[in-house]
């Protein structure tokens, strides 16, 4: 038998229960509250010697949450060059006259012995030609607990004493089969 379901209201949604459609009210989480992204394209270097020391320069990213229960989805997606071992962690801050500190959810264990250093991103090794480029993506889901702004950044740790190069290879041969990329930030509120 057809009957009419009655409008619902603002906040509720339509769901099915053993085969009956009714209003409920709609979940709170998981929903997106915001979405802003960082493109830079233009080449950055930065040199930090065993240690993350040192960020990379110009390649940051800033959300404000709504609220303290909101989580902030980090989306890096980046290219880089070096010719030696190279690492990445995630570091943060909270508004822009603060210190930037590695974001120890995502730290990695440096259990094992000798001078291992825990990583939150990755590493790699540029093998081969020095006019190769990697890419590196990785993703991280943050719990602030604060509506201050949040700044997000890498930092970089190189086995050796000299630059690793954004947006390009480390040699950065001019060939037009060499090219120069573009890096991203992501960032993502998920409301609670």
């Amino acid at each position: 038998t057809l009957a009419k379901l009655a409008k619902g209201s603002d906040d509720e949604v339509l769901t099915l229960a053993s085969g009956v459609p009714s209003w409920a009210a709609s979940a709170a989480g998981g929903k997106v509250g915001q979405c802003t992204q960082f493109v830079q394209q233009a080449t950055q270097s930065v040199t930090s010697y065993q240690a993350f020391t040192n960020a990379i320069p110009n390649f940051a990213h800033s959300m404000t949450p709504s609220a303290t229960d909101s989580k902030i989805l980090v989306n890096f997606d980046f290219i880089w060059g070096d010719d030696n071992w190279v690492q990445f962690a995630l570091y943060s801050k909270v508004t822009s006259g603060g210190t930037y500190a590695v974001v120890t959810d995502a730290i990695a264990s440096a259990t094992g012995g000798g001078v291992r250093l825990a990583g939150t991103v990755g590493n790699a090794y540029a093998m081969g030609h020095n006019n190769t480029q990697q890419q590196m993506s990785f993703s991280f889901l943050d719990s602030p607990a604060t509506t201050s702004e949040m700044f997000y950044t890498l930092y970089v740790c190189s086995e050796s004493n000299h630059a690793v190069f954004l947006n390009r290879s480390y040699t950065d041969g001019n060939y037009a089969t060499v090219g120069r990329q573009i890096s991203t930030i992501t960032l993502t509120e998920i409301l609670a």
